[in-house]
């Protein structure tokens, strides 16, 4: 009779490990062979600075000094070999692929 092997992996966070929202990516493919991909979120800049008006005892907002862009802030990047890539395409396919199903019903 075969003996079963196993092997197991724990998985551990490490201390800067952290959960962010992702808007979008930008990367390339290097001569070398691996998908860079940059992660980001966007938002809008945060005013330099704003102008309230005092009434009796309320602070009232009443201009704000906007930046005319917006921001893309990129949060990590990832870098993946090929065969790694195509190992994450085939789980995301099967995700979505069940999260369309779970929206059908």
């Amino acid at each position: 009779m075969e003996e079963k092997k196993e092997f197991r992996w724990k998985f551990v966070k490490t201390p800067s490990y952290r959960t962010f929202h992702v808007d979008g990516f930008w990367g390339s493919y290097s001569s070398s062979g691996a998908f860079s991909i940059d992660l980001y979120n966007q938002k809008h800049e945060v005013p330099k600075e704003q102008v309230y008006e005092i009434q009796d005892e309320n602070v009232i907002p009443i201009d704000a000094i906007q930046p005319d862009y917006g921001i893309r802030e990129i949060e990590a990047c990832i870098v993946l070999d090929l065969n790694l890539a195509v190992v994450l395409r085939d789980w995301l396919t099967e995700r979505i692929d069940t999260a369309k199903e779970t929206q059908k019903k």
